[in-house]
């Protein structure tokens, strides 16, 4: 998942010929036992998070591992850029719903007797509120970018992909809602 929708399927042209007047999404209903051929029709409002995809790119030096002291070992410094990011829901945000901070890989290395050169760890943000996530976002890049120079290697902190609190249609939910039992 990259957080780009259906960009595909636009980039296609399927809104272009014939236009449609409106549209319904699908996605992800985790941990809920649904019977099959059943519709879920989600009220007016707000119905799903925004949610930010990025990516932290750990730069060092690597060196062979009997010569540790030539290195600036990436995986390491990701390790601890990864501890700090966790600290954000537990010590800066006023409830754990405020903002879901997700980092979901990891990589760097080529071989086991290598000090890694580069990490790479990329993760999603998600929150219903804007704001939170243009917080969480700032106090991640600074956290990458002064974690890695504190330990003599550096940060850059991208955004891949986002896509804006969902809101439901109030007419189109009543609509779908109504033609449920016919």
């Amino acid at each position: 998942e990259l957080l780009l929708g259906c960009a595909d399927a636009v980039n296609a042209g399927s809104l272009e010929d014939p236009k449609p007047d409106m549209a319904v999404f699908l996605h992800v209903l985790t941990n809920t036992r649904i019977k099959t051929g059943t519709a879920i029709i989600s009220g007016a409002g707000v119905c799903a998070p925004a949610a930010v995809y990025f990516e932290i790119t750990v730069l060092g030096r690597s060196a062979h591992a009997s010569q540790v002291g030539e290195a600036v070992d990436a995986l390491s410094v990701g390790a601890h850029i990864a501890v700090a990011i966790d600290s954000i829901s537990a010590r800066e945000l006023y409830s754990i719903g405020d903002c879901i901070i997700t980092l979901g890989q990891m990589s760097a290395g080529t071989c086991p007797n290598v000090i890694s050169d580069k990490c790479v760890i990329s993760g999603t943000l998600r929150s219903y509120d804007q704001k939170t996530i243009e917080y969480v976002f700032k106090r991640i890049m600074s956290i990458a970018e002064h974690t890695a120079k504190a330990h003599k290697a550096s940060a850059v902190t991208i955004l891949k992909g986002s896509a804006p609190t969902l809101l439901s249609n109030p007419w189109l939910s009543k609509t779908v809602f109504s033609a449920r039992s016919k």
